[in-house]
């Protein structure tokens, strides 16, 4: 009787160490879609950000305040990625 007990208790470790052992595996895959996202927003960043600079141009004056077209172009690709990384962490399915 007493290594039915024994076995029946070693079973049911090895089943709950299988159980976590899978959901460890399904949150790692789920936090792999995130992760995706958020490097192709960087991967778009990036490229914004060359564009910006591939086609700068000399700061302009305008009612004597100087704007600097290479900053403002990588200000708006900076909100960009940030709605962009928003939106993939709104998605994620680890929540």
């Amino acid at each position: 009787m007493r290594r039915w007990t024994i076995l029946l208790a070693v079973l049911a470790i090895v089943g709950f160490a299988a159980a976590a052992s899978a959901q460890g595996k399904i949150r790692l895959a789920q936090s792999s879609v995130t992760t995706t996202c958020m490097m192709t927003c960087n991967s778009q960043y990036a490229n914004c950000q060359s564009s910006c600079v591939a086609t700068s141009a000399p700061p302009t004056t305008n009612l004597g305040i100087t704007t600097n077209p290479v900053q403002t172009c990588i200000s708006v690709c900076t909100n960009q990625q940030l709605s962009c990384q928003m939106n993939c962490s709104r998605a994620s399915p680890s929540k």
